[in-house]
C-alpha cells in the first residue's frame, strides 16, 4: 500500500536535505514524496528540480501561502492510501514508515497510527517523547481534548479519513494541529504504537507554544460546544481537566510545586476516567510526582536532579546521535523501483 510523505517547506534548504535523505532511506519501499515548495527564495526550487529520485515530485508555489495551504497541495497531489505530513526541519526514522503501516495493517478500522518522537538540538539535547510500552487502539477524541495531540508528523493518517474532514484549516498558522485532530479523530479510532518514529528539531524560529496556547482552547471551547448532548457533559468535565493540568504545568515550571500539585489533583478530580488513560494517565502522574517531589526537596533539590537527569542522557544511548544524511545511489533507487529488497540504512549510534 502506497504512502504519500507531504513535505512543506519555505527557506529552510539546509534542513530540508536532511528531511528528503530522511525518506529515501526509508526501510518501506512503497512511497512518494510530494514536496511543496512555499514561495522559497534560497535556491530551495533549483535544488528540488535538480532531484534524480523518480519518487519525488516537487510542486512550488509562487505567492507565499502557509504551510496548512501547502499541505493541502500537497495532499491533492498524493497518491498513496495513506499520508504522512513531515515538516522540513524534522527528520524519520529509517524504519518509520514501516512501523506505522504495519500498525494500521493490524488495525485497518484505524483513521491513523501514532508513534514516538525524540527532540533534538544543536547543542546535544535529546529528550524521548510520546513513547508507549504496547500498541493499543483508543477512541482518540476524549484525549486530544484532555491535550494530547501528537503533532502530524508522527502520524500515518488514511487519507480518505482527512480528506473527508475537509483536509488542514488554511486560515490558521498556529494551532492547526490541534483543530485538525479535533475534527479528525471524531471519525474513527487510532493507534498508539511503541517505538520512535521522529526525530524533531528544536531550534529558533519555531512558534512559541505561549502564543498557540489562546488559540488552542477556543478550538476545544467550540468542539465540545458541537458535541451530542449525551457525549457534551464528558467533554465539558474533560476540558475542564484539561485546562487544569495546564495550570499545574506553568506553576510547576515556574518552581510554585505546591500549587501545581493542587492543579493537578483538581484535573484528577475533574476527570478521574483520565487516569486509566494509556495515554494521558502516565504523563499526569508523572507531573504530580515530580511537583509533590519539589515540594519535599525544594528548588535547589530539583536543580541537583534535573542536572542528574540531564547527565544521565548525555551518557545514554540518545545522547550522541549522528544521522545518516546522504543521498541514495542511481543504483539503489534503480533496484527499489524494481522492488528488489535493499539492506536499510543503519540506525543512529
Amino acid at each position: 500500500m502506497k504512502v504519500s510523505v507531504i513535505i512543506p517547506t519555505r527557506n529552510r534548504l539546509p534542513f530540508l536535505r536532511e528531511a528528503v535523505a530522511s525518506v529515501q532511506v526509508q526501510g518501506y519501499l512503497n512511497w512518494e514524496a510530494i514536496i511543496i515548495d512555499d514561495a522559497s527564495a534560497d535556491g530551495t526550487w533549483e535544488w528540488l528540480a535538480s532531484l534524480r529520485d523518480p519518487r519525488i515530485q516537487a510542486f512550488r508555489m509562487e505567492e507565499h501561502r502557509e504551510r496548512s495551504a501547502a499541505r493541502n497541495r500537497g495532499l491533492r497531489a498524493a497518491q498513496g492510501e495513506r499520508v504522512l505530513f513531515l515538516d522540513d526541519d524534522d527528520r524519520l526514522e529509517a524504519q518509520a514508515l514501516l512501523h506505522l503501516s504495519t500498525a494500521l495493517d493490524q488495525h485497518p478500522d484505524a483513521i491513523a497510527a501514532v508513534g514516538g518522537r525524540l527532540d533534538f538540538d544543536d547543542r546535544g539535547t535529546r529528550h524521548k517523547c510520546g513513547l508507549f510500552r504496547w500498541r493499543v487502539k483508543r477512541v482518540f477524541w476524549l484525549d486530544v481534548l484532555l491535550g494530547f495531540v501528537p503533532g502530524q508528523v508522527e502520524a500515518l493518517i488514511q487519507r480518505a479519513a482527512i480528506v473527508s474532514v475537509g483536509g488542514w484549516n488554511e486560515s490558521l498558522s498556529v494551532g492547526e494541529d490541534h483543530d485538525l485532530w479535533l475534527r479528525l479523530a471524531r471519525v474513527g479510532p487510532v493507534v498508539i504504537t511503541p517505538g520512535i518514529v521522529l526525530h524533531l528539531r528544536m531550534h529558533a524560529g519555531q512558534t512559541r507554544f505561549t502564543v498557540a496556547r489562546h488559540v488552542e482552547q477556543q478550538f476545544r471551547t467550540e468542539f465540545v460546544s458541537r458535541l451530542p448532548l449525551g457525549e457534551r457533559t464528558l467533554g465539558e468535565r474533560l476540558h475542564q481537566a484539561q485546562r487544569a493540568a495546564i495550570g499545574g504545568s506553568i506553576a510547576f515550571s515556574r518552581g510554585r510545586c505546591r500549587r501545581a500539585c493542587a492543579f493537578f489533583l483538581d484535573s484528577i478530580l475533574k476527570a478521574p476516567r483520565s487516569l486509566i488513560s494509556p495515554v494521558s494517565g502516565p504523563a499526569l502522574l508523572s507531573l504530580l510526582a515530580r511537583s509533590a517531589l519539589g515540594m519535599v526537596c525544594g528548588r535547589r533539590g530539583m536543580v541537583f536532579f534535573s542536572k542528574l537527569k540531564a547527565r544521565l542522557r548525555s551518557n545514554s544511548y540518545f545522547g550522541n546521535c549522528p544521522y545518516y544524511v546522504a543521498e541514495p545511489s542511481d543504483a539503489r533507487i534503480k533496484a527499489q523501483r524494481e522492488g528488489k529488497g535493499l539492506p536499510v540504512a543503519p540506525r543512529p549510534r
